[in-house]
């Protein structure tokens, strides 16, 4: 009979913490740390987006540096690329550096003049601290936790929209988990205030033209990318 005592054992416990949001705290543009990256990087497939003002109005040092990369015919095309009107460069950001293509590409269809004159202004955020969204997720059988900073966010009147570029087909459950927590985020953005309204979006190549189409269009509130779909499945 003694062996019948596991049936009532009480089950192990265990506590899970959840972070509740009471407040909101406003981040500046102004409170940017300085982004860099080698210069090996634009040998590979790094770019670094620029207009007159960076030349003019920024550090002396980064004055140097933009001229010396200018004038060294040793690198490729994409690695250094102007924003002929100053006016299409909505940007609070003396100059923009791309990681890698889709973020070049997605930069390029920001200013490029049609797409320009339909929003206000624009930023990309630093790879680390600024703006980070905590996420979990399991790999396996294990639980993991990291955080993540969306790319870009784009103001449109009183909306902003928040884009994280990946690409294509970059399906995984890591991926999953970060759109379940970035909606969630801003979803309690949205409640806690009223002054904008956040849409969150992941975006790759292949709908980067029909999401430029949509914000032409003033209807981007409603668009969802391929990739985004196939993360919802």
């Amino acid at each position: 009979m003694a062996a019948f005592g596991v049936i009532k054992r009480k089950g192990t416990k265990s506590l899970r913490l959840t972070i509740e949001a009471k407040d909101l705290a406003k981040k500046s543009t102004r409170e940017l740390d300085k982004s860099s990256f080698g210069i090996g990087n634009l040998r590979r497939d790094s770019s670094i987006f620029w207009d007159d003002y960076s030349m003019k109005e920024g550090e002396a040092a980064d004055k140097k540096l933009l001229k010396e990369i200018e004038e060294d015919e040793s690198l490729p095309r994409s690695a250094f690329i102007k924003v002929e009107n100053r006016y299409n460069f909505k940007t609070p950001l003396n100059i923009v550096l791309a990681s890698f293509r889709p973020e070049r590409e997605f930069i390029k269809g920001l200013v490029t003049e049609n797409n320009a004159q339909t929003l206000d202004s624009w930023f990309k955020s630093p790879d680390i601290g600024f703006y980070s969204i905590e996420y979990s997720w399991r790999k396996g059988e294990h639980p993991k936790r990291g955080s993540f900073n969306p790319d870009f966010f784009i103001k449109i009147d009183k909306n902003i929209v928040v884009i994280e570029i990946k690409m294509d087909n970059d399906i995984s459950d890591e991926n999953r988990a970060k759109l379940k927590y970035a909606r969630e985020h801003f979803f309690k953005v949205n409640s806690l205030q009223k002054e904008q309204k956040y849409y969150f979006k992941f975006l790759s190549p292949e709908s980067s033209d029909f999401f430029f189409k949509t914000l032409r269009e003033n209807s981007y509130k409603n668009f969802k990318s391929e990739l985004e779909a196939k993360l919802d499945r």
